[in-house]
């Protein structure tokens, strides 16, 4: 019994040393309510192209896209306000805003645009939610449907409560 209770005690000892002498980082996960938020997107950091559309919060290790298309063709970031393309611009909302994030910057499809794809990784979850905050200068587009794709091919709306929205010049 006696030698039970020390190697009992050893084990402790030993789990407690391994698990205090470091610390893992991580970023905290950042809840609503009783859902977990496992990707946002801020678009305040307009650096580089690439950094206004990498998500702000990622809580899984998958790779995230933004395809902007038209006409099955991949719009550029905007070099000058005569194109179609995409870009960071200074008008963010409190809208859709997790605690302690400020309003910024909002990401801007100028027209012509067919479509902005987001390839998201999504395995290990359920009841997906999606929310984003939206507006349209006078003369942009009026309409957005929703549609998601589990093969990569064949996309749908089927199950989705709504997937067709009226966009106003106002969030």
């Amino acid at each position: 019994m006696t030698k039970s209770i020390i190697y009992i005690l050893l084990g402790l000892i030993c789990f407690t040393a391994c698990t205090k002498d470091r610390d893992i980082e991580r970023e905290p996960i950042v809840t609503v309510g009783d859902r977990v938020i496992i990707y946002y997107w801020d678009f305040n950091n307009d650096n580089i192209p690439e950094d206004i559309i990498a998500p702000t919060i990622q809580e899984t290790d998958g790779k995230t896209v933004f395809s902007f298309v038209l006409n099955g063709s991949e719009l550029p970031y905007c070099n000058d306000a005569d194109q179609s393309c995409w870009e960071s611009v200074n008008d963010g909302t409190f809208e859709n805003l997790p605690d302690n994030f400020e309003p910024g910057r909002a990401l801007r499809l100028r027209n012509p645009c067919s479509y902005l794809d987001i390839e998201v990784p999504t395995t290990g979850y359920a009841e997906l939610n999606i929310s984003y905050a939206v507006r349209r200068t006078g003369s942009g587009a009026q309409k957005q449907i929703i549609q998601y794709t589990a093969d990569g091919a064949t996309h749908s709306s089927m199950g989705l409560e709504m997937n067709e929205f009226t966009i106003m010049e106002d969030y």
